[in-house]
C-alpha cells in the first residue's frame, strides 16, 4: 500500500513541542491510476511515434501542430521546421490549391473520413505521392483538428503511369500501322 504522510507539530505557550500530529492517507488507488495513465501515454507515443505511417494534427488554418518521427523522417525534415507551420509548404507548388480545399471541405463535414491523394516535396526535393486520410475531431479546449495519417503511394503511383505510358503506346502502334492486326486469347478467341 502507498501512504502519504503529513505532520505538524503541536507547541505550547512556550513554544516548545509536546505532541506531533498528523494525518495519514491511503493513496494506493492514486498511484495505481497515475501508473496506468503513464502506460498509456506511453503505448500512445508508441503508436503515434512508432507508426510506419505518416501522422500530422492540424488546425483549421493548416498550422501543423504535431508530426510523428515516421512523418518527419519520411519528408527529411526536423519536427521544428513542421511543427507551428503551415502544412502547405510540404505540398507540390501545383497541388496546394487542392490540398486547401480538400481541408476546408473535411472541416465542413467532420462526421467523415476524408481521403485524397496530392504529391508532397522532401526537404531535398524530390517528389512523393501520399494518400491521405483525415478525420476532423475536437480538441480539449473545442478547437477542430485534423488527424491526418499519410500513406506513401510513389511507387503505385509510378506503376500506373508507366501502365498508362505502355498503353498509349500500344494504342499509338494499332492506330498507325497499316496491317491489319488481331489480338487473340490463349483459345483463340477475338478480343
Amino acid at each position: 500500500r502507498w501512504i502519504e504522510d503529513r505532520a505538524f507539530s503541536v507547541k505550547d505557550k512556550t513554544g516548545r513541542v509536546y505532541r506531533i500530529a498528523g494525518v495519514a492517507e491511503d493513496i494506493t488507488e492514486r498511484k495505481r491510476a497515475d501508473a496506468a495513465l503513464r502506460e498509456s501515454e506511453e503505448r500512445f507515443r508508441a503508436l503515434y511515434d512508432d507508426n510506419p505511417s505518416m501522422y500530422f494534427t492540424v488546425d483549421a488554418d493548416g498550422i501543423v501542430l504535431s508530426v510523428n518521427r515516421f512523418g518527419t523522417e519520411q519528408l527529411g525534415y526536423c519536427v521544428d521546421e513542421l511543427v507551428g507551420h503551415s502544412v502547405l509548404t510540404v505540398f507540390h507548388e501545383e497541388d496546394r490549391q487542392k490540398a486547401v480545399e480538400c481541408l476546408h471541405v473535411a472541416f465542413q463535414a467532420p462526421a467523415q473520413v476524408h481521403q485524397w491523394e496530392l504529391r508532397k516535396v522532401r526537404k531535398d526535393g524530390c517528389v512523393l505521392w501520399v494518400r491521405e486520410d483525415v478525420r476532423i475531431i475536437q480538441d480539449s479546449a473545442v478547437q477542430p483538428l485534423a488527424l491526418v495519417v499519410c500513406e506513401d503511394i510513389t511507387d503505385r503511383k509510378q506503376a500506373e503511369e508507366a501502365l498508362q505510358a505502355s498503353e498509349a503506346f500500344m494504342s499509338r502502334i494499332l492506330e498507325s500501322s497499316p496491317d491489319c492486326i488481331k489480338v487473340l486469347d490463349l483459345e483463340g478467341h477475338l478480343l
